[in-house]
Formats: C-alpha cells, structure tokens, sequence
C-alpha cells in the first residue's frame, strides 16, 4: 500500500514516540533530553531498511543485539 521508504520512516516515528520524553506532557520542563528518542528513530529506520532489503528478520535481530551490545558497553 505504501512505498517500502515511507513505510519504514512512518513505522519508526511511530516507534520513536515510546522514547519521547512524557516530563513536558505533565510539567512545563521542556529541557527534556531527546537522545534516547533520536537513536530510537535512527536505529529503527536501519533495521526497517535491513527488512526491506532482506526481507527476513534475522538480520534485523542480529543488528538489534549488536546495537544494544554496543550501547551497553560504551
């Protein structure tokens, strides 16, 4: 229905909502930090555009660990 690009950039905004900071939905503290909610948005268009190449999943989980793995460590 949609193009494989738009499909992937609208399904990561989506995604990202979850790592927005909810502090400026309740109090007026709009200094909220929205790093976590950039990676977010960068890491799932990287693993939406793995899919889409791939059309399987297992790469997507691969890079996913990987991506968390790295996260953890640094």
């Amino acid at each position: 229905r949609y193009k494989p690009t738009i499909a992937v950039i609208l399904t990561s905004a989506l995604f990202t909502t979850i790592y927005l900071p909810r502090e400026p939905l309740f109090f007026n503290n709009y200094s909220a930090d929205t790093h976590s909610a950039t990676n977010a948005f960068i890491g799932s268009v990287i693993i939406g555009w793995t899919y889409w190449k791939s059309k399987s999943v297992g790469p997507g989980i691969i890079l996913h660990m990987s991506w968390n793995l790295v996260v953890s460590i640094a």
